[in-house]
């Protein structure tokens, strides 16, 4: 008896599980490249209100610390003093997601301010992950 109860909780787990009630994809994730595992899709305009927010009070038009102005997708691409801001696609190697987790001998950032929430440094991976477009 105990069998058969355990059995059909079981099955009872899998059917709500895949009880979605459709096969459309959920809002805001994708498929990723192998269709092993979705993967998040951030839009530029997520990024540009986290740099709004955050970074342009010293990296904004007038004198940008280091050269690295993020008031708009161009000059964010455009780099610094030491060279660019991302790889687009390999979020490992942008200097924006060392500096924001202070990684590789890099300053955190923002300097002297609280650390970016983990949500908000994970939007910015994400969005360098998916290509860093705009």
């Amino acid at each position: 008896m105990q069998r058969i109860a355990l059995y059909a909780f079981a099955v009872m787990g899998l059917c709500v599980g895949c009880s979605s009630g459709s096969d459309a994809p959920v809002e805001g994730v994708k498929p990723s490249a192998d269709n092993t595992a979705p993967t998040t899709t951030v839009a530029y305009s997520e990024i540009q209100a986290i740099f709004d927010k955050n970074c342009v009070g010293c990296h904004g038009t007038d004198q940008p610390k280091e050269g690295y102005s993020f008031v708009s997708h161009e000059s964010l691409m455009k780099g610094g003093e030491d060279g660019p801001a991302l790889v687009a696609g390999d979020p490992e190697k942008s200097l924006i997601v060392q500096v924001l987790r202070g990684t590789n001998g890099k300053k955190r950032m923002p300097f002297g301010r609280d650390p970016l929430p983990e949500s908000d440094i994970a939007k910015f991976e994400a969005w360098i992950k998916g290509g860093a477009k705009p």
